[in-house]
């Protein structure tokens, strides 16, 4: 199965049917037990797509440094590799089946 490299123009195309399709997100994670998202640019465009994998914290947890005292347990550049689904016709992330996290010049993959 190819990867589709998701932009932040595909998300913004009702027409676009992205469901179960494997993708590539590259972006901003940010996550905190709450929730998680990323954020995407995409030339003058930006655009954050939820996450809604529950194992998502887990993983990063188990493999990467978290921050302390902040809003986000998590907030950096990251490659996510997972699966689109659609919320209310909006699309969100709700597998990530593998991803790598950048934390001050390291890179820490899960």
């Amino acid at each position: 199965m190819n990867i589709l490299t998701i932009t932040c123009q595909m998300l913004a195309d009702s027409t676009l049917d992205l469901a179960e399709r494997k993708v590539l997100l590259e972006g901003i994670l940010l996550a905190n037990f709450e929730q998680a998202t990323i954020e995407m640019k995409d030339g003058a465009l930006t655009c954050k797509l939820s996450i809604v994998d529950k194992s998502l914290i887990d993983r990063l947890l188990d493999t990467a440094p978290c921050f302390v005292g902040g809003e986000y347990l998590y907030r950096g550049q990251a490659c996510l590799i997972g699966s689109i689904n659609y919320i209310d016709g909006k699309p969100i992330l709700s597998i990530v089946e593998s991803g790598k996290l950048y934390i001050n010049d390291k890179e820490f993959p899960f």
